[in-house]
């Protein structure tokens, strides 16, 4: 008898398991359709120029330079204007002060 309950529940807990793999396996994976390309290429020297900006102009970016912080805001958010998105800014608190952030919505 209790090999037989034994048996009964390794089934039970194998069936369980392979179910909760196989959700895993659906929720996890983004989509089973390929992801077309874009005819869109990069352009290296222009990476380089906004990675420059972003870590060198703007720099230091954090709670005590909120100068840097909005310039970078605003740098950020005229090139995302300028690909034909829509710009939209958050504020929030820091310490006494308001600062801004970009958030950027689908294409027009």
């Amino acid at each position: 008898m209790k090999t037989k309950l034994l048996k009964s529940a390794v089934r039970v807990l194998s069936t369980v398991a392979v179910v909760v793999f196989m959700a895993w396996i659906l929720v996890a994976q983004p989509s089973f359709h390929r992801n077309h390309t874009s005819g869109t290429k990069g352009d290296p020297a222009k990476l380089r120029e906004h990675v420059e900006a972003l870590s060198q102009r703007f720099f230091p970016r954090d709670w005590q330079h909120r100068e840097n912080l909005d310039r970078c805001a605003d740098y950020i958010a005229q090139h995302f204007r300028q690909a034909g998105t829509t710009v939209e800014f958050q504020t929030f608190d820091v310490g006494k002060r308001q600062s801004h952030v970009n958030t950027a919505s689908r294409l027009q």
